[in-house]
């Protein structure tokens, strides 16, 4: 993908090289069987060339048969990336959840499982796809998250709310599974966590069963953010541990969006009033 607009007659990249592949907002940039409704977004083509300037920075230490570097320098160091003006972050609402929940066991008891433990815990699917039962300790109200599973590779642990509990005692008397056994397994391999094409298939299923109108952006990490934003009252060092973000900052770029009650709330709350100034 990146040759195709990157590669010309010169023999080095340069600046007009970079603009022609941040250029292609028509939906160009992908794969050509596939066909975009959109233009591609400032976000997924800065993220591109992130990765591409990870591949030059590491061809500048990398060395040939020969010994010399197969890169001299960056050619793209210093360049501005694109950025997302206004990028779409969903939060789920409390009503749409609780839609959700009702209609949980009907999609799969599995999704069911799924959708509390990321409303209670706020990690991603991927992380709660791959739990497994030695990662559970039911008696501490523990929860092991493996760094194999997490985006950043932060590994930790969290305590349990009762739902999560809940949720998970129901799992096991489903399953029956002990040990390394994955808290919801794959119908095709219970070896494996279900993919993340099954927990995208369950969550549209629940939105249609539920009722709820279709929205780009909601999704399993619409439920992140709800979570991001329900615990706002809480220090952030205290809630990037909650939820596995490594870095606090994180939570107030991404995943905190106080919403008009909250913010009026704040304003009731002030201790503060003009009519007892002196």
């Amino acid at each position: 993908m990146f040759g195709r607009y990157l590669v010309s007659a010169r023999s080095k990249p340069d600046r007009r090289d970079y603009d022609r592949f941040i250029r292609p907002h028509g939906g160009r940039v992908g794969p050509t069987t596939r066909k975009r409704s959109g233009g591609v977004k400032n976000r997924i083509i800065e993220q591109d060339l992130r990765l591409l300037n990870a591949i030059f920075n590491w061809a500048t230490m990398a060395t040939g048969s020969s010994g010399e570097v197969l890169l001299e320098r960056n050619p793209f160091k210093g360049y501005r990336l694109p950025k997302e003006k206004n990028p779409r972050r969903v939060v789920l609402s409390q009503e749409e959840y609780e839609a959700l929940l009702q209609v949980s066991k009907e999609v799969d008891w599995r999704f069911h499982v799924a959708l509390v433990l990321a409303h209670e815990t706020g990690h991603r699917a991927g992380a709660i796809a791959g739990l497994r039962w030695a990662d559970v300790d039911l008696d501490k109200e523990l929860v092991l998250w493996r760094a194999e599973n997490e985006k950043t590779g932060y590994e930790h642990v969290t305590p349990a709310s009762s739902a999560a509990l809940e949720a998970l005692k129901f799992e096991l008397r489903k399953s029956l599974a002990v040990g390394d056994a994955p808290v919801m397994p794959s119908l095709k391999d219970p070896s494996k966590g279900p993919s993340r094409h099954l927990m995208r298939d369950w969550w549209k299923r629940a939105e249609k069963l539920a009722g709820l109108e279709p929205k780009a952006g909601r999704g399993w990490h619409s439920l992140r953010r709800k979570f991001g934003s329900d615990m706002m009252h809480l220090p952030l060092k205290v809630l990037s541990e909650l939820g596995g973000w490594k870095e606090p900052q994180t939570i107030l770029k991404c995943y905190q969006h106080p919403d008009q009650d909250a913010l009026a709330e704040a304003l009731r709350s002030r201790s503060y009033h003009p009519s007892t100034r002196k």
